[in-house]
């Protein structure tokens, strides 16, 4: 599970009520990606955003009798803001992986996913990895994806110019304007792309890397109560069917079953 934790605390006497005393909880997210945390038309509700982890975190908080505070900031920003204190998680469409299983802890996944490299149909056929070799390719800085588009690059001798950008618009826009040859971003944004924007790009899967979403924590005793009580929420939610609910509604699939098979 690509470094992800089981959740819980030692303290298995924690209870929903002991994290309900703090009835505020600070969210970071980006609101630049589309379907998981995305700008909305009005900037006084859910603090200016809407997608799937808004709802999910939204129907968390309602569960639990919580107060939502949402900061809005680059998802390179957002791990600062988790370590000094300034946010209490981040709900944004965040992978787990090895490094940050060290420093953070993790509630149990809620979706699963991949990642894809897309072109413009002119552009290079991404129907081979030897036909990528010496392209360049738009990412998003500071996440998980540029994290393993390098990990790729360097395992296959690609040599792939990586151009790190700060946020998922400009990762795309880089792509069809010309700054790079190609994109690398989620599986599902890829088909939401063409899909709602009509862009009919290539997608290629190339089975680089298999994910699972969660939210991450500080590790202490603070944020382990916090999580405690999301766990079992987000475990309420996937019985009774309201994850699934809530991926069909912003992307027609359910993302929340792990059939994510690492192609060969």
């Amino acid at each position: 599970g690509c470094g992800s934790e089981k959740s819980g605390v030692n303290d298995k006497k924690a209870t929903s009520t002991q994290a309900k005393s703090s009835t505020k909880i600070i969210v970071g997210t980006t609101g630049l990606t589309p379907g998981s945390s995305e700008h909305n038309n009005d900037n006084t509700k859910d603090g200016g955003v809407q997608g799937t982890d808004i709802d999910i975190m939204k129907e968390i908080a309602k569960r639990n009798n919580w107060e939502i505070e949402w900061r809005i900031a680059p998802v390179s920003a957002l791990f600062g803001m988790l370590d000094n204190g300034s946010i209490d998680t981040i709900a944004n469409c965040i992978a787990a992986n090895k490094a940050r299983a060290q420093k953070y802890n993790f509630d149990d996944p809620y979706a699963y996913g991949s990642y894809s490299l897309v072109a413009k149909q002119d552009g290079p056929k991404l129907n081979s990895v030897e036909a990528l070799k010496g392209k360049k390719c738009s990412v998003l800085a500071g996440a998980d994806q540029r994290i393993s588009l390098e990990e790729w690059n360097q395992k296959k001798n690609l040599g792939i110019e990586i151009i790190s950008l700060d946020d998922n618009g400009a990762v795309l826009q880089g792509m069809l304007n010309g700054t790079a040859d190609m994109a690398f971003i989620g599986t599902t944004a890829a088909a939401l792309a063409n899909s709602s924007l009509n862009l009919n790009l290539q997608i290629y899967d190339p089975g680089i890397r298999n994910y699972q979403l969660i939210h991450p924590f500080r590790k202490d005793e603070k944020s382990d109560k916090i999580r405690e009580v999301i766990n079992k929420t987000i475990h309420a939610m996937r019985d009774d069917g309201t994850l699934k609910k809530i991926y069909m509604k912003w992307y027609g699939v359910d993302l929340t079953v792990d059939n994510t098979a690492k192609k060969k």
